[in-house]
């Protein structure tokens, strides 16, 4: 029986990783690499190549595959209910983060003089902090200085 090493996992480029984990998932549930390309945008070829990455990386075979049927080896079948749950769950971790980075955050510093952030800014605030939560604001309100 094989073992497979996980820790090797770690030193693989994880987004590499996390593709060809969906092709073996998506493939594995759809019996095949044609079906598991359909459902990922992919070529069947380019499924096939990320499971065969994916079995190189780990040292073991995960699929006996014939030219009419794609089925799970032991080690196929074991690694499968390892991972299943938790590739939906890492996807939406990386989803979550990469989301943030595309929202605005940090402070927000302007100086203004107090009658324009009444009038014009102070209105626009409750919508603005709405729409980015993770801007915190920092104002200077300064009279305006006569010359």
């Amino acid at each position: 029986m094989a073992i497979i090493n996980f820790k090797h996992l770690l030193k693989i480029n994880t987004v590499e990783t996390l593709t060809n984990l969906e092709s073996f998932v998506r493939s594995a549930e759809a019996g095949g690499f044609s079906a598991a390309a359909r459902t990922l945008a992919l070529t069947p070829a380019a499924v096939s190549r990320n499971v065969g990455m994916l079995e190189a990386n780990l040292g073991v075979r995960l699929f006996h595959r014939s030219t009419r049927q794609l089925t799970l080896t032991e080690q196929g079948e074991r690694f499968l209910y390892a991972i299943r749950g938790n590739l939906h769950a890492l996807q939406s971790a990386i989803s979550d983060i990469n989301s943030e980075r595309d929202e605005p955050s940090g402070v927000l510093k302007v100086s203004m003089v107090p009658s324009f952030a009444m009038e014009y800014v102070l209105p626009l605030v409750p919508a603005l902090m709405a729409r980015y939560p993770r801007i915190r604001l920092d104002w200077q309100l300064e009279t305006a200085k006569s010359t």
